[in-house]
């Protein structure tokens, strides 16, 4: 089962710094996951929120400020808002690198990000994103997971999504992952309280493609256990030492 530190390990230190993500590492994490965002001259920078009101000493828009204006936030103990290229170069090598797509029109400067900061070895660098319908403000679209598969097919991709895309007339699970299929990802990765043993089992044995199902957001060690006994094959949590 993969360990992934959600954000890094932000139950512990502040989400998505240098500082989160070596404590993931420190506390067994085998994959880092951050979130990216554009800055307004264009940067790809590491940042979770549409603003950065909740996770730095300041306020606004991520999109409405500069680069440098991002850097000079703090973003708890001391810790400044990176770039994606500075994440990257940090976590290679260190970790596997988990980067969820939160808004639409990154990826072209994410592949140049990568291609900086490469070569990449098989399964080195995953990216996922949730579809059009995503929650938590995420407006990527599985288009853009389908594009970076042609371009880098090597490198791993996920497919994302929440209660709100099962409950669209027009999705269910078996579209999901034939969609899922259809792009050549590894794997998809449903919210926790979504997830039953028969899911696990209907994932692992999709025809025609077996895919591997991942989750997020689990922090309680009894949901942990749960989700481990059933077969999942990953789970990110804010708190990576309790995956052990």
């Amino acid at each position: 089962m993969l360990k992934i530190g959600h954000r890094g390990a932000s139950g512990h230190e502040p989400e998505n710094t240098l500082r989160s993500f070596l404590k993931a590492i420190e506390l067994g994490a085998d994959s880092v996951e951050f979130d990216v965002r554009k800055s307004k001259d264009g940067v790809l920078m590491v940042m979770h929120d549409a603003a950065v009101d909740r996770t730095t000493n300041g306020r606004g828009l991520v999109k409405e400020k500069t680069c440098a204006e991002l850097q000079a936030l703090d973003a708890g103990l001391g810790e400044r808002v990176l770039t994606v290229l500075e994440a990257v170069e940090f976590l290679k090598g260190k970790a596997r690198i988990v980067i969820e797509l939160k808004e639409p029109d990154t990826l072209p400067s994410l592949c140049g990000v990568l291609d900086i900061a490469g070569p990449w070895n098989p399964r080195a660098i995953t990216i996922l994103a949730f579809d059009e319908a995503g929650f938590e403000g995420s407006n990527s679209t599985w288009n853009d997971l389908a594009e970076f598969k042609k371009i880098y097919p090597h490198l791993g991709v996920i497919l994302l999504f929440s209660p709100y895309k099962l409950m669209d007339p027009e999705w269910n699970l078996e579209k999901v992952l034939r969609t899922a299929a259809e792009m050549k990802a590894d794997a998809v990765a449903p919210y926790f309280k979504m997830v039953t043993k028969e899911m696990v089992d209907y994932v692992h044995s999709f025809p025609g493609n077996p895919l591997l199902i991942f989750t997020w957001a689990v922090d309680e060690q009894g949901d942990i256990e749960r989700l481990r006994q059933w077969g999942i094959d990953g789970i990110a949590s804010n708190f990576p030492d309790r995956l052990k």
